[in-house]
């Protein structure tokens, strides 16, 4: 797989004290402050899989709420449960049709399950805004659109809402000053802050793969299959660990393996991930990635090598996997391992042998890479480390593994 640059707009949201609440998560293609929008949909999805995926929400919120903009599709899909209640406020754009029942339905119960709800380019009143009175907990007024003399009224009128007013699209110290004057609660625009640029490194997952695995999980394949599965796209278990990491934030649990994975995720988890990636993934196969080759075959050849010195079970196998599959992550994306590690979910024995190398997966993956380096004291001063490991026994499970890895790239 290509690695590639991923981007996500934020804009800050102020308090009436210039304190910052939250950011309005917008889609961008590149390191440009705006972006043409063709699909809502593909540009929601995108949002979401780098923010939740990619990114991280630790890193791309800071502690404060996402606002996020959904269409129709979007809004009546499940993708909106991969999303944590208490960190995303949904945005609704104005082109969603508030008259149609089915959506105010879909809003009501969004609301009973949690989610904060926040109209979005509200110009003026109407019946479709007022069945929403009670629900929505924040209205946003454009003031592009709204003639400087209807703004009181309207502010009047949302006031009465059991819900905060927030003013976008402020240019200028007196727009500012005047939404204060009006009581206005919260503020956005160019005037506090233009949208700042968040951006990553991403492995584009092939789509065969992604709808291999969703086949899989919807016809309920046992955890072992889909563990299977994932083992044979490296790219996965990466992005895997960051939907985890945000799904997880605030309990303190570490994975160390891919059954952790699935299992702290669940099965209804899983099956959004891999949709809201087929929404994301743009339309094209990639070639293969030589990065993630080496690191499918260390992984691979750690698991063996594990086995034969330690007679480690299954658990241990697992760990070991998972050591030589983040054990190059560093060089894909270019940052060091020691930050790498702590914004994943891992246990603290896959940081020790991903930084330290002092552990049993860590020092066999040392003299993997004296190997894969053709360094033979360093090879040699390996396996005096790891007298339950020979130098045949390490020459024929890199062949097994070499071998293993292939069959993967010819899948």
């Amino acid at each position: 797989m290509n690695a590639s640059e991923i981007f996500v707009g934020r804009q800050p949201i102020v308090d009436r004290g210039q304190k910052l609440i939250g950011f309005e998560l917008l889609f961008r293609a590149g390191h440009t402050s705006s972006a043409v929008i063709a699909d809502d949909t593909q540009a929601t999805a995108s949002v979401i899989a780098n923010s939740l995926g990619e990114l991280g929400l630790n890193k791309v919120l800071d502690g404060h709420r996402a606002y996020i903009n959904f269409s129709t599709q979007m809004l009546m899909t499940d993708l909106v449960d991969i999303l944590p209640p208490d960190r995303v406020i949904l945005e609704i754009l104005e082109t969603v049709d508030l008259s149609n029942h089915e959506i105010v339905e879909r809003l009501f119960e969004l609301k009973q399950r949690g989610f904060k709800l926040a109209l979005d380019d509200v110009i003026g009143a109407s019946p479709e805004l007022n069945a929403l009175r009670g629900v929505v907990d924040v209205v946003k007024l454009d003031l592009k659109q709204i003639p400087p003399e209807a703004l009181p009224a309207l502010v009047m009128q949302f006031k009465l809402w059991p819900a905060r007013v927030l003013a976008e699209k402020i240019d200028s110290q007196s727009q500012a000053q005047r939404c204060l004057e009006l009581g206005i609660d919260l503020f956005q625009g160019y005037y506090f802050a233009r949208p700042e640029i968040i951006s990553g490194r991403r492995l584009d997952p092939a789509k065969a793969a992604l709808l291999r695995l969703l086949s899989m999980v919807l016809s309920d394949a046992s955890d072992s299959q889909i563990e299977a599965e994932l083992k044979r796209h490296p790219q996965l278990i990466f992005n895997l660990l960051s939907i985890v990491n945000s799904v997880a934030y605030g309990t303190g649990r570490k994975v160390a393996s891919l059954s952790q994975c699935l299992l702290l995720l669940g099965r209804r988890q899983l099956r959004r991930w891999v949709q809201l990636l087929l929404y994301a993934v743009p339309q094209r196969d990639m070639a293969e990635h030589p990065l993630l080759h080496t690191a499918a075959t260390r992984a691979r050849l750690l698991e063996i090598l594990s086995q034969r010195k330690a007679k480690v079970d299954s658990e241990g196998q697992d760990r070991a996997f998972m050591v030589g599959i983040l054990s190059l992550l560093d060089v894909l994306w270019q940052m060091p391992m020691r930050e790498l590690v702590e914004q994943m979910p891992i246990e603290p024995k896959v940081k020790e042998a991903l930084t330290s190398r002092q552990c049993l997966d860590g020092k066999v993956l040392r003299l993997i890479e004296s190997h894969e380096a053709n360094d033979l004291a360093k090879v040699e001063y390996g396996l005096r480390e790891l007298p339950g490991i020979t130098l045949k026994d390490l020459i024929e499970s890199a062949f097994e593994a070499a071998v293993w890895a292939d069959q993967l790239s010819a899948a």
